[in-house]
């Protein structure tokens, strides 16, 4: 498939090869044996597909997912019987179904009730769930990146992230762990590459999973982006000598020393003084 902005299954999507966001972090952070390893589909992943589709494409919601009745059971002849009439639907717990509808309903809120225009925006204007796919002119590798949403027009990338606690105090330190300014300086470098112009908006819709459903946006700082570049740009340098040499490799052979944390270091260091 030609360099480009796509609309692709998100199974074919995943089932690509090339350089993403995902694979890179973990080839960064982990090594290159554990990017290459397949990873299962685990809950989390699962109940994340569905929370989008119920924020971005809530049509395409109810055409793929069935709430199962509050109380009913698998085990009686009338839960057995439901489940049957809907096996062509992905069954979402009663009260998981609640909790989705009450995140998107608290995101559009937020959104509508901001001063700001722009924020208003994020998700009437663009379209949800796009794939890039270019080729780096550096390395010659490539790559990959979905959007949740996207508006071309305003080049504006959002991406929604759930979590426990939006505050940011929290949502920073999950930021920089989970590499979320990889992903902003990822994708923001890769619409750049494909259409020639440049972009640098990224804003982050932080959701609370549970009530109160608090709702805080957040836009990529030029620090964190920069971050991030320098990060891919690393993991993409290791990336293509693996690819070039066919060796994948995982930790180090040499017995390294294990110390404290360092928060403990610290609190002793404390005392002794």
């Amino acid at each position: 498939m030609d360099q480009g902005i796509y609309r692709i299954p998100a199974d074919e999507y995943h089932d690509m090869e090339g350089a993403s966001k995902s694979f890179l972090h973990t080839l960064l952070v982990e090594s290159p044996a554990h990017a290459m390893t397949p990873r299962e589909e685990t809950q989390a992943l699962y109940d994340g597909q569905a929370i989008h589709y119920m924020i971005f494409e809530p049509l395409r919601y109810e055409q793929k997912y069935v709430a199962k009745p509050e109380g009913m059971k698998f085990t009686t002849k009338d839960g057995i019987a439901w489940r049957d009439n809907h096996n062509h639907l992905k069954i979402i717990e009663y009260e998981k179904d609640q909790n989705f509808r009450a995140m998107a309903k608290a995101i559009r809120a937020h959104l509508a009730a901001h001063e700001d225009p722009v924020i208003q925006s994020l998700l009437s204007d663009g379209e949800p769930e796009l794939s890039a796919l270019w080729k780096d002119p550096s390395t010659g590798v490539d790559c990959r990146a979905r959007f949740d949403w996207l508006n071309q027009k305003s080049r504006i990338i959002t991406d929604l992230k759930s979590c426990l606690v939006a505050r940011s105090n929290k949502f920073t330190n999950d930021a920089y762990t989970y590499g979320y300014d990889m992903q902003a300086a990822w994708y923001l470098y890769g619409l750049t590459q494909i259409t020639g112009v440049e972009h640098k908006a990224f804003y982050f819709i932080a959701c609370e999973k549970e009530p109160p459903y608090g709702v805080i946006v957040y836009k990529a700082s030029e620090e964190m982006i920069l971050h991030g570049l320098l990060r891919c740009s690393r993991a993409m340098g290791i990336y293509k000598e693996c690819l070039e040499s066919g060796n994948w490799p995982c930790y180090l052979a040499e017995v390294q020393e294990l110390g404290l944390p360092g928060y403990v270091t610290r609190q002793n260091q404390g005392i002794i003084e």
